[in-house]
């Protein structure tokens, strides 16, 4: 029987290096993967913002414009779920219940809210078409913004303040 026996096996060093290989193959992947969350939460906001603005066109009434509201109103959250009519007035409401909305005129069934995290909200705002603010009926434009967290510069969107009106989707501040 041999008095030196060989132990077949990692040494310390071998461990280590293959752990300090596995840490950092998962650092650039986490990195990856944040990267690809913020992009899906920007994309999905600009296709928020545009399924707002078709919902919108949908709800302009010749006699009395788009919705008013006197200050900002945020969207999506539980006293603005959904776009309806009542009467010759759209507005944003909790529900779709009767003393909300007439039968056949919801325009938007859910209002989505700004995807978390970061970003913000999504703020409506009633204006006169061109750049101020409008408090009472017939408002002739709208202003919904919120901000992208990382942009998308495939439609030219960059980070930061973006907001959609009646004419189109572009970086800026509603008025």
């Amino acid at each position: 029987m041999p008095i030196h026996q060989r132990f077949r096996g990692f040494t310390l060093i071998e461990l280590l290096i293959v752990i300090a290989i596995i840490g950092l193959t998962a650092t650039i992947t986490i990195a990856a993967v944040g990267g690809a969350r913020a992009k899906a939460r920007d994309e999905k906001r600009v296709t928020d913002l545009k399924q707002i603005q078709k919902a919108l066109e949908l709800a302009f009434e010749p006699g009395s414009g788009y919705p008013v509201v006197a200050s900002p109103l945020t969207l999506g959250a539980g006293t603005t779920d959904v776009l309806c009519a009542k009467g010759a007035v759209a507005s944003f409401a909790a529900d779709q219940g009767v003393g909300n909305c007439d039968l056949g005129r919801v325009y938007m069934g859910l209002v989505p809210a700004n995807p978390t995290p970061n970003g913000a909200a999504y703020a409506y705002r009633s204006t006169n078409g061109i750049i101020s603010t409008c408090t009472t009926a017939p408002c002739l434009g709208y202003c919904v913004q919120s901000s992208l967290e990382r942009g998308l510069p495939q439609i030219e969107l960059a980070a930061g303040a973006v907001m959609v009106d009646q004419s189109s989707l572009r970086n800026g501040t509603c008025p």
